[in-house]
């Protein structure tokens, strides 16, 4: 928990965002006295965190196209407390957990993706963040569950690589040849 407050406190001071509060002064034009100083807040704190969520989200992505899959991981699960996480955001999370061997959770944020709109399957069965946990029981029951429920037939690129040896046996030829030489 010390390293995650730690994350936040250092990404507040490195973007210069602040929560406080500032004084103005407010001055009548009509007699142009200052009458009132009042307290107001420099932005609302619906733009100040939107910014916070912004900065999270680059630095979430940062993270993990750095491969520091950890950080991105905190990140992301920051990111989503603010409630402007997407499905892409899911998707990258369900990586990261993947990346660092953790099929359960690899699992749990993938499906939570596809359940937010995330619908491209084929680039679920072939992304290769997911090579650590494809394998596992936990990770195969979550996919067969997204298939289903994305009403798209089991493709699996193994699959399509026998099928595709099975053609070029059978005398079919899948390379094309430029006889313009």
């Amino acid at each position: 928990m010390k390293k995650t407050t730690l994350l936040i406190v250092s990404l507040f001071t490195i973007t210069g965002i602040s929560l406080g509060i500032t004084r103005e002064r407010v001055i009548d034009k009509k007699d142009n006295m200052t009458h009132v100083d009042k307290t107001i807040q420099t932005q609302t704190l619906c733009q100040r965190l939107a910014c916070i969520a912004d900065k999270l989200e680059i630095s979430a992505k940062v993270s993990f196209w750095k491969k520091n899959y950890q950080d991105a991981i905190t990140f992301y699960h920051l990111l989503s407390k603010t409630g402007k996480s997407e499905f892409d955001d899911l998707y990258n999370l369900a990586c990261c957990y993947s990346q660092t061997g953790n099929d359960k959770q690899a699992a749990k944020y993938l499906k939570q993706a596809v359940d937010e709109g995330f619908t491209d399957l084929d680039h679920i069965k072939a992304d290769p963040d997911f090579d650590n946990v494809r394998n596992s029981p936990k990770f195969q029951k979550t996919l067969e569950d997204i298939v289903n429920k994305l009403g798209q037939p089991v493709n699996f690129p193994a699959a399509k690589a026998e099928t595709d040896i099975q053609t070029v046996a059978g005398g079919e030829s899948m390379i094309e040849h430029d006889d313009k030489n």
